[in-house]
C-alpha cells in the first residue's frame, strides 16, 4: 500500500514539473548570474522577469506585441523551446577593441490561440544583461505595436531624460534630486512622462546596476518608454511618442503623417529589447550586448569589416562653439580663410576639420581647393547637410538660410518619393567624392518613425559606396548600427556642448547612461568665456577621455588647444580604446572616473559634480611591476587654469585628487623604457 502510495505521489510530481515546464521556460547566462523567465499568468497571458544574483532587476512584466490592434501574447500557448549558444569576438570602436559575444539563446514557439498565430519570442542571456525579440512569420502587409512593459523594482533609483528635446535632454533637470544617491526614486516619477533610452537605475539594497534600450533598429520603428504610476515602463513607438520641440520646428508638415503607425510586409522582426545588467558602473559601460544582437557588416560594402581600409577613426575641429559658423554665430568663413585649420590641424595632429552649412556657399572649385590643401596637411574634410535637402520634392535649401533651426510653411507636404531621395543624395555624394570630401554629417532627423530610420540605412548604404564617413545628428539613440555600417562614426542623440551650461552634473550623468547605447558626439571641451561656466580646464579636458566617440570633435578653437598648458597630453587623447576601467569612485551625477589604455599608455580621467571633493584613486590598472612615467593635470584655485606635473609612479601607488566644484583631474601614464 505504501508503495503504491509513493509511486502515485511521484507521478503526481512528474505531472506537476512537466506542467510547470510547459508553462515557464528559463534561461540563464553563461555565468550563471543572470536569469530570463518566460511564463504564463493564470489567464494564459505572457509574462517576463529578469535577476541578477537571485535579486529582481525587472520584476514580473507584460511582454508581447500586437499586431492589427490584436496582443499576440494574450491567450496563447507556449510551444517548444530550441536553445543554442553563441561565443564570438570581433573588433570594435568603442570603450574597448575587441567586443565579446557570448550568451545563452533560445527560441520560444509561441501560438496564439484566438488567430492561430505562430511566432518566435527568442531570448539571449548574458554575463551583463537579456536582450528579447519577436519574430513574426506571415505574409502581406500588416502594422505591429509594442506590448512590453518593463517593471522596475521598487525603491529603486532612475535616471532619465524626457522626450521633448528629443535625445538632447538634460538628465535630471527640473526634478528634485535625492541627495543620498542623486537619482529619483521610481516612485516618485510622473506617469504619463516620455523618457529616451536608455534609462539607467541602480536596484535596492545595492543589488547592482542596470539600463533599459534597444539593439537592431531596422526596418522598425525606434522605442521611447513611458512611465506608469507604478513603476512601470511601457515600450511605446514613434508613432505614439510626442516629438520633442526641434522637430515641431523643423518638420511641422511630417508631424501628422508620422503619427500613423508603421506597417511591415513579410515577416516581422523587432528590435532586440535590451536590459544591461551589472554589479557596478564597470560592468555596464563594458557591455557589447547592444551591438552584440545586431548585424555584422556586409562584406561586400566592407571587404574587411571594422579595418576597410578607408574608414579611418579620428579627432576633429569644429569651427563653431569657439569661433562663429554661421550668421548667427558670426560671418561665414570663406574656403580661404579655413585654410589656417587644416594648418592648426596639422599642428595638433587631428585627422579632420567640420564643415558647417557655410561651406554650402562656396563653388565646387572653391570645396576641392580647400580639400586639397588640408589633404596635404593630414587633415581631411566633413561637411554638413541638412537631410531635408534629400527628402522633400522641392529641397530646402533656400528656407534653412533664415533660420538656426530651418522651419517650412505648414502646407508644404511634397515629401520626396525613394528613387528621388537616392537620386538627392547621390548628387551630393557625387560632388563630395569630386572635392575629395571624406565623410558627411547629416542633420534635423529628430524622429525614429520607421520612414526615418530607414533614412539613416539609405544614407549609409550610399555614403559606403562613396567611401564616406557619416555623423548623424538631430538623431536617435544608437542602437548598434555603426557594427553594420562600421562607416558610421559618430550619432549626436546628445545634449551637447552646443546647448550652453550648466554641465558640470549633466557630464558625470552621461558616461553611465546616454552613452551606455553606444557612440556619440559631444564636442567635448571648452577653454573660455561663458562655455566654461560651472566646470574648470582639468573637467574640459576629462570630457574628451571620457565622452568618447571615434570620430572626436573638439569644440575649443585649434589656438587655444594649442595655447593650453595641457597641450601635450591633449594632443595624445585617442578617439578609441583598447580597454576602459571604470573607477569605483565613480557615483552617477556626482563623479565619473576612468582609466582608459590605448596600447602601452594608460589615461585617467576623473571629472567632477557640483560638490567639491577629494577622492582616492588607486593605480592598480597599471600592468606590471614597473615604473610609469606619468603626467598629471591637476585643478588650481583658479577655474581656468591647470597645474601640471611631471613624476614617476608605480601601480601599487595611489593619488590623492582634490576636486573643485565642476573640477577634474587626467594623468597620462607611459610605460618606462
Amino acid at each position: 500500500m505504501l508503495i503504491r502510495i509513493a509511486f502515485t505521489l511521484l507521478s503526481v510530481l512528474s505531472l506537476a514539473a512537466q506542467l510547470s515546464a510547459a508553462d515557464a521556460v528559463i534561461l540563464a547566462s553563461p555565468d550563471g548570474n543572470v536569469q530570463f523567465r518566460l511564463s504564463l499568468d493564470n489567464d494564459a497571458r505572457l509574462r517576463y522577469s529578469v535577476a541578477f544574483k537571485e535579486k529582481p532587476v525587472i520584476e514580473t512584466s507584460a511582454i508581447g506585441i500586437t499586431v492589427d490592434g490584436v496582443n499576440l501574447a494574450e491567450g496563447v500557448e507556449l510551444g517548444q523551446a530550441d536553445r543554442y549558444k553563441v561565443n564570438e569576438t570581433y573588433p570594435w570602436n568603442g570603450v574597448h577593441s575587441t567586443a565579446i559575444d557570448r550568451c545563452s539563446g533560445v527560441k520560444i514557439g509561441i501560438t496564439h490561440r484566438r488567430s492561430r498565430t505562430a511566432y518566435t519570442v527568442e531570448v539571449r542571456a548574458y554575463n551583463d544583461g537579456i536582450a528579447f525579440r519577436h519574430i513574426v512569420p506571415g505574409e502581406g502587409t500588416r502594422v505591429p505595436d509594442e506590448a512590453t512593459v518593463f517593471q522596475v523594482p521598487a525603491g529603486s533609483s532612475i535616471w532619465y531624460t524626457d522626450m521633448e528635446s528629443g535625445y538632447e535632454g538634460r538628465y535630471l533637470e527640473g526634478r528634485v534630486v535625492n541627495p543620498v544617491n542623486l537619482g529619483i526614486r521610481i516612485s516618485d516619477v510622473l506617469p504619463g512622462g516620455y523618457m529616451a533610452p536608455p534609462v539607467t537605475f541602480m536596484l535596492p539594497q545595492g543589488a547592482g546596476y542596470a539600463s533599459i534600450t534597444e539593439g537592431r533598429l531596422r526596418h522598425y520603428s525606434g522605442m521611447g518608454l513611458q512611465a506608469d504610476d507604478a513603476g512601470g515602463l511601457h515600450a511605446r513607438l514613434a508613432h505614439s511618442v510626442e516629438p520633442g520641440w526641434v522637430f515641431r520646428e523643423a518638420h511641422m508638415q511630417d508631424a501628422e503623417r508620422l503619427k500613423k503607425p508603421a506597417s511591415i510586409t513579410g515577416t516581422i522582426t523587432t528590435p532586440w529589447r535590451v536590459v544591461i545588467v551589472g554589479a557596478d558602473l564597470n560592468a555596464l559601460v563594458n557591455c557589447d550586448i547592444v551591438h552584440n544582437v545586431s548585424d555584422p557588416p556586409d562584406p561586400k560594402l566592407f571587404p574587411n569589416g571594422l579595418k576597410t581600409d578607408w574608414i579611418k577613426p579620428g579627432r576633429a575641429l569644429w569651427r563653431y562653439m569657439d569661433n562663429g559658423s554661421d550668421t548667427s554665430r558670426g560671418p561665414s568663413p570663406t574656403s580661404e580663410e579655413m585654410k589656417p585649420w587644416a594648418d592648426l590641424g596639422h599642428e595638433l595632429g587631428f585627422e579632420y576639420n567640420y564643415l558647417e552649412g557655410y561651406w554650402d556657399r562656396w563653388s565646387d572649385a572653391e570645396l576641392k581647393d580647400l580639400a586639397d590643401y588640408s589633404r596635404e596637411r593630414g587633415v581631411k574634410l566633413i561637411v554638413w547637410k541638412y537631410r531635408n535637402d534629400f527628402t522633400d520634392e522641392k529641397g530646402a535649401e533656400s528656407l534653412r538660410r533664415s533660420s538656426i533651426f530651418p522651419r517650412r510653411p505648414a502646407n508644404r507636404n511634397d515629401v520626396a518619393d525613394e528613387k528621388d531621395v537616392e537620386k538627392a543624395i547621390r548628387t551630393f555624394f557625387d560632388r563630395c567624392r569630386r572635392a575629395g570630401v571624406a565623410g558627411v554629417k547629416i542633420d534635423y532627423f529628430d524622429h525614429e518613425h520607421k520612414e526615418i530610420i530607414e533614412l539613416y540605412e539609405t544614407i549609409l548604404n550610399l555614403a559606403a559606396e562613396y567611401h564616406l564617413l557619416v555623423d548623424f545628428h538631430g538623431a536617435n539613440k544608437p542602437t548598434g548600427l555603426e557594427r553594420t555600417y562600421p562607416n558610421l562614426l559618430g550619432q549626436e542623440a546628445i545634449r551637447g556642448m552646443e546647448y550652453g551650461p550648466p554641465y558640470a552634473t549633466h557630464e558625470v550623468t552621461l558616461p553611465f547612461t546616454r552613452l551606455l547605447a553606444g557612440l556619440a558626439d559631444y564636442t567635448p571641451m571648452m577653454f573660455g568665456g561663458v562655455k566654461l561656466a560651472d566646470t574648470t580646464w582639468a573637467h574640459q579636458i576629462g570630457n574628451a577621455i571620457l565622452l568618447q566617440a571615434p570620430l572626436l570633435v573638439f569644440s575649443a578653437h585649434p589656438a587655444n588647444i594649442l595655447a593650453n598648458p595641457a597641450v601635450d597630453v591633449i594632443k595624445s587623447i585617442p578617439s578609441v580604446w583598447d580597454e576602459t576601467v571604470v573607477l569605483p569612485v565613480s557615483r552617477i551625477g556626482d563623479v565619473a572616473a576612468f582609466a582608459r589604455r590605448k596600447g602601452n599608455t594608460w589615461f585617467l580621467a576623473v571629472t567632477n559634480g557640483p560638490v567639491a571633493k577629494t577622492v582616492r584613486v588607486d593605480l592598480s590598472f597599471l600592468g606590471g611591476e614597473g615604473t610609469w612615467v606619468s603626467t598629471l593635470v591637476r585643478d588650481t584655485d583658479e577655474a581656468a587654469a591647470v597645474k601640471i606635473e611631471h613624476v614617476t609612479l608605480r601601480r601599487s601607488e595611489s593619488l590623492d585628487l582634490n576636486l573643485r566644484s565642476g573640477g577634474g583631474f587626467v594623468g597620462r601614464f607611459i610605460p618606462f623604457r
